[in-house]
């Protein structure tokens, strides 16, 4: 049983309704340990190592969308008792949001690839790095009929004052 229907039940027992907003990755205000944290290494190093390709999708959203989308399942009757996969306006590769960051602190982008090699990898490993990018699972984007019903709009991502 996850966490998820233990507050269900402890919700429910109190006749009381509960919204699932899990947000992918958050950023804003500068306070954040995704993004901000990013930012500190860059001004301090001057470059930011990924380990391999780094084509993973990522969906940043920042905390006034999160906010936003909390806000809007309190308004929204429909939004009770449910799930909402909250994430970002957009989906772009690892390394391009690493590019945004850079450019938000105002250096040019200077990704070091690390190179880890820690005995053979598993056949499994290899099958799956060789398969083309795509959305991971869990981490799709919210659609429009729960987005509205939680009125939420992401931005773009475009991080600013880092």
């Amino acid at each position: 049983m996850g966490r998820n229907s233990t507050v269900r039940r402890v919700f429910a027992k109190q006749a009381l309704s509960v919204a699932n907003l899990p947000p992918t990755l958050i950023y804003g205000l500068g306070r954040d340990k995704n993004i901000a944290e990013m930012a500190r290494f860059i001004r301090r190093f001057g470059f930011f190592p990924v380990l391999g390709k780094a084509t993973g999708l990522r969906q940043p959203i920042h905390t006034a969308d999160v906010a936003g989308a909390c806000l809007g399942a309190l308004r929204a009757p429909d939004a009770a008792n449910r799930d909402y996969n909250i994430s970002g306006g957009e989906t772009f590769a690892y390394r391009d949001m690493v590019a945004r960051v850079f450019v938000a602190v105002g250096h040019a982008p200077d990704c070091r690839r690390l190179r880890l090699r820690v005995g053979k990898e598993p056949r499994q490993a290899k099958a799956q790095r060789s398969r083309p990018v795509s959305r991971p699972a869990g981490r799709n984007l919210v659609r429009a009929r729960p987005r509205a019903q939680v009125a939420v709009d992401p931005r773009y991502f475009r991080p600013q004052k880092l």
